[in-house]
């Protein structure tokens, strides 16, 4: 689905792309230059992180480019972005993955190091535990480590992927620690605006771009606007 994303890239001109990682599907150090540079060809500011099918090639490429977020902080426009590729243990044995207590660590140690004086936007693989992450009814597969995260430090926006049947749109209240409004991917038939409340951020699942969907957010001071994309 590159070459449908980087026409609609062309005709939406965003002001930044966030991909949550698997710029690859196991695949090689050259394979992601070359979508590298088409992708920052039309859109200058293009971040990422990697993916658990992104191998150790591809990583030693990534972290070349300045669009690379993994245990990064950086300012966004008037957000923060907060990048992190790592994902917990699989039952396929794949690429960056780490004990639950290894991904809370090194998350924790990202933010109470690094000052966040805007919004932030927490760009990862893995999801939240809860959240977007049912592979198939009843079944979890998202990170308590990121969960406990967005508990904790409260971002504006969680951007993941991983759970390519998953994708869609969920409101996570953080006082409630759960997910208190989900819209799954064939719902978001035309754009939908959520208001921007204290103690809630919105979760979207990325990882339907391997499925041919992306999505254009627009964000405000005081609401975000979400549309989905469907790349053909």
């Amino acid at each position: 689905y590159y070459t449908p994303l980087l026409k609609t890239l062309k005709q939406s001109t965003p002001d930044a792309c966030l991909i949550a990682g698997d710029l690859t599907n196991f695949g090689t150090a050259e394979e992601f230059v070359d979508i590298n540079q088409s992708l920052e060809a039309i859109c200058p500011e293009i971040y990422f992180v990697h993916g658990n099918c992104d191998p150790p090639e591809v990583v030693s490429a990534m972290r070349k480019q300045p669009g690379y977020m993994h245990n990064r902080v950086q300012a966004l426009a008037d957000y923060c972005l907060v990048g992190f590729g790592n994902v917990p243990p699989t039952p396929f044995d794949t690429f960056n993955e780490h004990t639950e207590e290894k991904i809370q660590s090194d998350l924790t140690k990202i933010f109470n190091t690094n000052a966040q004086p805007a919004p932030v936007i927490l760009l990862t693989h893995a999801p939240a535990l809860h959240a977007n992450d049912e592979p198939k009814a009843g079944l979890h597969a998202g990170s308590l480590a990121i969960k406990n995260t967005i508990e904790q430090f409260r971002p504006l926006l969680l951007l993941h992927g991983h759970i390519h049947e998953a994708g869609g749109v969920s409101v996570y209240d953080y006082e409630a620690r759960k997910s208190i409004q989900s819209l799954p991917a064939y719902e978001l038939d035309k754009p939908v605006t959520f208001i921007s409340q204290p103690n809630q951020g919105l979760i979207v699942n990325l990882a339907a771009a391997k499925t041919g969907l992306a999505y254009e957010l627009t964000l405000e001071p005081s609401q975000i606007t979400i549309e989905k994309i469907v790349l053909k």
